[in-house]
């Protein structure tokens, strides 16, 4: 049988999916897959195939725990919402559909806890997540940075908060 894992989520253009094993170390993550905009659009949005294909890949190496963090729109433009909420229902619509039990965390109950800082930035997250996941790519090399690599940090902080809630993962 294969080892369970915890599927951390981090919605939108710029997200990730981490997936950690049972003591917290990584296993695999993937930013966002993302598409060309489609005829009538102007974005760029959530390529749903290339999520199918990453969570049947997880689903079969032993993933069983998934948590995709729910938008918060504080100070958010309207169309911005709008967008990620678009985002945030095609992720739990294809986990869900791929027979996954999917759970949606608010970022203030998945950062409790794990994350140091009352309102840590998205640079502290990264730093923290640096330390914790040394594999988990979140330094550019070139001088162009990825603009993923805050999802990638949220996204193992996810994992990590569904590991420690069902799969009974110590701290």
């Amino acid at each position: 049988m294969s080892k369970p894992y915890a599927v951390g989520i981090d919605p939108g253009l710029k997200g990730a999916i981490v997936a950690l094993d049972r003591g917290g170390s990584l296993v695999s993550w993937s930013d966002m897959p993302v598409c060309s905009p489609v005829r009538g659009r102007k974005m760029r949005q959530v390529d749903a195939h290339g999520v199918k294909a990453i969570v049947a890949k997880l689903q079969r190496a032993g993933a069983q725990t998934w948590v995709v963090e729910a938008p918060q729109f504080i100070g958010m433009a309207p169309f911005s919402q709008a967008s990620l909420n678009r985002q945030f229902g095609l992720l739990l619509g294809v986990v869900i559909g791929r027979g996954a039990d999917v759970k949606a965390v608010a970022p203030r109950t998945w950062r409790r806890g794990l994350v140091e800082g009352k309102k840590p930035t998205k640079s502290q997250i990264m730093a923290q997540a640096a330390d914790r996941w040394p594999d988990l790519p979140l330094k550019s090399s070139s001088r162009a940075r990825s603009n993923n690599m805050d999802g990638r940090a949220e996204a193992a902080f996810i994992a990590e908060y569904a590991r420690r809630k069902a799969l009974g993962g110590a701290a």
